[in-house]
């Protein structure tokens, strides 16, 4: 931040006209001037800390700059080693730049940070996911549903990795623990509608509207398929 100070302000001597006995003109000069003060204290630079550096990795993913956002949420952690909404968001900026084993070590730590959380275990599933590593990511989802049986996001990602295997009834179960029967049928219909297998969704979607006569997108999404 640039700051601009006050010129010191520079007084000119007055002169001063007066006659002497003589009749002639005599000027006599002020003493030199002392110098204004400037009074004014230097504005100080705000501090520097985790939560600033936090403040722009959010911005600059906000506008798709993963590159800066990943070295935001660096310095915020070595300013705050435990930093934990750092530690998170660095895991996923990792992973979105096909930075794998980085993306990995990061939620590994988090995992130990939030004392074995099931959030923390459904965001390392995660990375494994995006690393291809299905069986360590399955690993890490059954870790956060021990962890905490009702944790959403670790039963519904589970659930739709599971589906994404194929494993439609094993997808069903972990659903069905924490979603309503409308939504299990329209998460199952989504992962077939992307592989692909536009009868076996069309089933889904009915079924989901069957379950939940106002459930508008299954609506949407059935008549798109028809």
């Amino acid at each position: 931040m640039n700051i601009k100070r006050l010129g010191m302000a520079s007084l000119l001597a007055i002169a001063v006209v007066g006659c002497n006995n003589s009749g002639q003109r005599q000027v006599s000069r002020s003493q030199p001037p002392v110098l204004a003060q400037d009074n004014f204290e230097l504005a100080k630079e705000p501090a520097i800390n985790a939560e600033t550096r936090f403040a722009a990795g959010q911005l600059a993913e906000s506008r798709g700059d993963f590159r800066r956002a990943s070295l935001q949420y660096v310095q915020a952690l070595k300013l705050d080693p435990n930093h934990l909404k750092a530690m998170n968001r660095l895991a996923v900026v990792y992973a979105m730049t096909r930075q794998y084993d980085q993306s990995i070590e990061i939620a590994r730590r988090y995992v130990n940070a939030t004392n074995r959380s099931a959030d923390a275990w459904n965001n390392l599933a995660q990375c494994y996911e995006f690393a291809n590593r299905n069986d360590e990511a399955e690993d890490a989802y059954k870790s956060g549903i021990a962890a905490n049986g009702t944790n959403v996001p670790c039963r519904v990602n589970y659930g739709l990795w599971l589906a994404r295997k194929d494993r439609v009834d094993e997808a069903r179960a972990q659903m069905s623990a924490v979603l309503k029967p409308a939504e299990v049928h329209y998460n199952i219909a989504s992962v077939l509608e992307m592989q692909g297998n536009k009868p076996a969704a069309k089933v889904e979607f009915a079924k989901a509207l069957e379950a939940d006569p106002t459930f508008s997108d299954a609506k949407k999404r059935l008549a798109a398929i028809e």
